[in-house]
């Protein structure tokens, strides 16, 4: 102002750090809708083979599906265990009961 310097550092500091906060948001949305998709396709598989599916054939379907390696569905399948898909006697289901109704 006025000819003079002034420090903006602080006002550059709120900035960056919004302009941060905006990247993480709209990478979290990003994030969650890539995995609704493949959850989607899992519950898929999943039904098509009345409910019980090995870990092992639903990691390559779901990898020639979306063209991806199957380390990353491997992975992907790993974070869901317990949350969404459930591991009963080395099968995948879609839910933690043993006895399901189809």
């Amino acid at each position: 102002e006025n000819g003079m310097l002034q420090d903006g550092s602080a006002l550059f500091a709120e900035l960056n750090a919004n302009r941060t906060q905006n990247l993480r948001d709209a990478n979290r949305a990003k994030s969650e809708k890539l995995a609704k998709e493949r959850l989607e396709l899992a519950y898929s598989i999943i039904r098509s083979e009345n409910g019980r599916i090995s870990r092992a054939d639903l990691t390559a379907r779901m990898a020639a599906q979306l063209e991806r390696d199957r380390s990353t569905i491997s992975a992907f399948i790993s974070s869901q265990i317990g949350k969404t898909l459930f591991l009963v006697n080395d099968m995948i289901q879609e839910t933690s009961e043993v006895n399901l109704p189809f």
